[in-house]
């Protein structure tokens, strides 16, 4: 009888690790993950992209008066990113060798006076994504998360494909840091 016992209670215990693995990796939007970042608020998408071995990032920046903004908007609001596993890991420092047609980026959502669930008020580069050859990863409240979804190859080249075709030279805009005014 108690081996019967244990084999069910580790049987449990199994489906209950299971279970609390779909729940954390279950695939969500950017609206589902972050319901006060609403993308339509966005007021400016800008950040940073590098392709092959080139030395330094190049800046990129898209207002609401180019044509490819609403664009951008939706590309980064349909797919349902899957949080991995891995987040529950030690962060480790990243390496890449280059291979042919590599490239990355960093896309950063700027909002004014968002709401954040604690009630304080937010201003500044709310969402950052980051596509690091292929390996993506959100930001946002606080919280940075290592996720993936089906497609995603041909969609970070998607969002390539945008990004640059608004390179700028100039300093970066105001600052990337974000502003919070809370009620006390």
């Amino acid at each position: 009888m108690k081996k019967k016992t244990k084999c069910l209670a580790a049987a449990a215990i199994l489906a209950g690790g299971l279970l609390a693995a779909a729940i954390y990796t279950r695939p969500r939007t950017i609206a589902q993950r972050y319901p006060f970042l609403d993308l339509d608020q966005c007021i400016q998408i800008h950040g940073y992209y590098s392709e092959g071995i080139q030395a330094e990032d190049t800046r990129f920046l898209i207002t609401p008066e180019d044509p490819h903004f609403k664009e951008a908007l939706r590309l980064f609001g349909s797919p349902a990113f899957r949080t991995k596993l891995g987040n529950l890991l030690p962060r480790r420092t990243k390496t890449h060798r280059y291979s042919e047609g590599d490239f990355q980026w960093i896309v950063l959502f700027r909002f004014e006076s968002v709401l954040f669930p604690s009630k304080d008020t937010g201003t500044g580069d709310l969402l950052h994504v980051n596509n690091f050859y292929g390996d993506l990863t959100l930001h946002s409240d606080g919280e940075t998360v290592q996720c993936g979804f089906s497609g995603q190859e041909p969609w970070t080249r998607d969002v390539m494909d945008i990004i640059t075709l608004y390179p700028v030279s100039e300093q970066p805009p105001a600052s990337d840091s974000v502003t919070l005014s809370g009620e006390n």
